[in-house]
């Protein structure tokens, strides 16, 4: 986790990018370029519980994992395509984890959903239902992707693509909550309109695509895929950014990908077979100062009218705040420190409504996810989280010192037999990252310890019967980037 720095293996996205075509009387203008795309790797070595935040295509669970990247762009006057298929391989080690087998969990929880696999999550079925697994499967696991693969056309203004790439969506600063970069990216197709003027740059966004099921969430093959489509509005003047979008994802007949381009335009009440998020963020960046500040707040409870606002005002809510600021420096070197705030929880009471988990549903029933990872933070549902990290910057190193604090399934611990206040699923963690960059690459190591305490719940100070069961976890990545960081 880190603020200032980029998730691990961030490609630049150069194909959404606008950029002056070329001349019309350019001898070259239907020329090919080809430009080879060095090997991007990441290794880690994990012990404990994996964590599922920014993760993308990379498997960080349990023991030793490998990520690949590698690929090639070719430009043909006003069309690029960029092949980058993405390889990830994981050992994933036994850990402890619920099954629906477990004679704990059929004694002491509500029963598992037995049409479901034994890997499906203990926490989200029914009313509140996700496909989130437990672990994936009890062998070694891997998974090939298209990746940071995309073809773009641009027209002018107009940038049309085709991509598999992870979307950038809100600010581009951590993890967003609609969609961030702990799920590979969906596939799909994008059109972008970019007008700049006098008073700033404003463009629209507007992409319709297809997530999938995971293989370790149920049997039915019917509903292995849901459409999913976002319109966004974004400005940019001076330093600051604003955006507002919804992104809204189907089940049943709106599922499929030729009918889902029209879900943000869906009227929030004229059907439940939706999970609709709506998003305002903005980002602020000082240059005088060397400050960045940011938000994000997303509705997924529809606004059916002005009422619901007034009744309901933190119904269905989540947001996220951060900031970064340059404490001390020069040309040579800096000091910055940075902190963010994460809040998923909901509110345990409601009024004229049944409870709902964030990134949950009843009708779409694999709520918010693609591949079994949260499409947004992945933190998920009932998920909370505070970090505060302190960073050296020069031209060639960067050494960053973090500390956090998680909160899991907070929703979920409600739900159970005797909830009680000592049985808060709880992280935290301290870490080191090391990046050497030169030559528009970057090598870095990173080492962090945490703990886990009351994983899954299990505390026996007021539950007699309940296991205790607190984990230790630590972690070591080695990164090669060819790309460099971009300038937050």
């Amino acid at each position: 986790p880190g603020l200032s720095a980029p998730a691990e293996l961030d490609a630049e996205r150069s194909w959404l990018t606008p950029r002056p075509a070329p001349a019309a009387d350019s001898a070259c203008h239907h020329a090919a370029r080809i430009r080879s795309l060095p090997i991007e790797g990441r290794l880690v070595f994990r012990t404990g519980i994996p964590d599922p935040r920014e993760a993308g295509v990379g498997l960080p669970l349990a023991g030793s994992s490998v990520h690949l990247r590698a690929g090639v762009d070719v430009t043909v006057g006003r069309l690029t395509l960029r092949i980058a298929p993405e390889l990830a391989l994981a050992q994933n080690t036994d850990f402890f984890t619920f099954t629906a087998a477990d004679p704990f969990v059929e004694g002491f929880n509500p029963p598992f959903d037995r049409s479901r696999s034994d890997f499906a999550s203990p926490w989200y079925y029914g009313d509140v239902s996700a496909d989130l697994p437990s672990r994936p499967g009890n062998q070694p696991f891997g998974r090939f992707h298209l990746g940071e693969s995309a073809a773009a056309l641009r027209v002018g203004p107009l940038t049309l693509a085709v991509t598999s790439a992870l979307p950038q969506w809100g600010p581009d600063v951590g993890e967003g909550l609609v969609l961030g970069r702990s799920a590979p990216g969906v596939p799909r197709w994008e059109a972008r309109l970019d007008h700049p003027s006098t008073a700033g740059h404003s463009s629209v966004r507007w992409f319709s695509g297809v997530v999938l099921e995971s293989r370790f969430f149920d049997q039915d093959a019917t509903n292995d895929q849901r459409g999913l489509a976002g319109l966004r509005l974004e400005h940019r003047v001076a330093g600051l950014t604003v955006g507002a979008s919804r992104t809204v994802m189907g089940a049943g007949r709106l599922g499929r990908m030729e009918r889902a381009a029209g879900l943000p335009f869906t009227r929030a009440h004229a059907t439940d077979s939706v999970i609709d998020l709506l998003s305002l963020d903005a980002r602020l960046v000082t240059a005088a100062t060397g400050g960045v500040v940011w938000t994000e707040v997303t509705r997924q409870t529809p606004l059916r009218s002005g009422q619901d606002l007034l009744r309901l005002p933190t119904e269905g809510i989540a947001l996220r705040f951060g900031f970064e600021q340059r404490l001390t420096g020069d040309e040579r070197a800096e000091w910055r420190l940075g902190t963010e705030f994460v809040r998923l929880d909901q509110p345990a009471q409601r009024v004229g409504r049944h409870p709902a988990d964030f990134y949950t549903s009843a009708t779409v029933i694999q709520g918010w996810t693609h591949l079994g990872h949260p499409l947004g933070s992945g933190l998920g549902p009932g998920g909370q989280r505070q970090l505060v990290s302190v960073e050296r910057r020069s031209h060639a190193l960067r050494l960053r010192i973090f500390g956090e604090r998680a909160r899991w399934n907070d929703d979920a611990l409600y739900r159970q037999y005797l909830p009680n206040w000592y049985r808060h699923d709880v992280s935290y963690h301290i870490g080191v990252r090391a990046a050497i960059g030169a030559g528009g690459a970057e090598q870095a190591l990173s080492l962090r310890w945490g703990r886990r305490t009351n994983y899954l719940f299990q505390n026996d100070f007021y539950n007699p019967g309940y296991r205790l069961h607190d984990v230790t976890a630590w972690q070591l990545a080695l990164t090669l980037s060819p790309t460099a960081p971009r300038p937050r």
